[in-house]
């Protein structure tokens, strides 16, 4: 079977290409809503974690969001952090970073509060979803016979934001 597809920087492929917005902590999720209602092509996955866990529960919700950014189905990521948080919208962003794709990260408080840092997160995911799009040609044909569980799961997560999901061919 042949797929239309997205190579990734790390070899990974993806059959979406999303540009995400994703608050490291439930503070800033109405700062990632804002932004992704303002820029057409980007998504908000919020979420209701990262303030006032315990440290397993943390670095479940850390692995968690690593997870969704390093997504071959995500083309770019902007974490968004209030700034007092347990799960650092930067230590998040730097561990996404790692797959090569693009990834920036802002911080509210450093940012200087709420309209500055979506006028700000507006300006990164503007520039993303172009780099995303850079062209009229938008899709590399890549063959490969699966696309795989994983990918369907977070295929799943994404359109479905955590409601359940029922694989028809299990």
């Amino acid at each position: 079977m042949k797929l239309l597809g997205y190579k990734r920087p790390d070899g990974k492929v993806g059959v979406r290409n999303h540009v995400i917005i994703l608050p490291s902590v439930t503070c800033s999720s109405e700062v990632a809503n804002t932004i992704a209602r303002k820029v057409k092509g980007t998504i908000s996955i919020p979420h209701p974690h990262g303030c006032a866990q315990l440290p397993f529960d943390a670095e479940q919700t850390s692995r968690t969001l690593i997870g969704v950014g390093k997504n071959p189905n995500v083309a770019a990521v902007l974490v968004i952090g209030l700034g007092c948080e347990v799960v650092e919208a930067p230590s998040i962003a730097s561990k996404i970073a790692e797959s090569g794709k693009p990834v920036k990260s802002l911080v509210i408080q450093d940012a200087g509060g709420t309209l500055k840092t979506v006028r700000e997160g507006m300006r990164i995911v503007r520039e993303m979803v172009f780099t995303r799009f850079p062209t009229e040609e938008r899709e590399d044909q890549t063959g490969f016979s699966h696309p795989g569980r994983g990918m369907w799961r977070v295929g799943c997560l994404l359109r479905h934001l955590c409601q359940p999901c029922t694989r028809r061919d299990e």
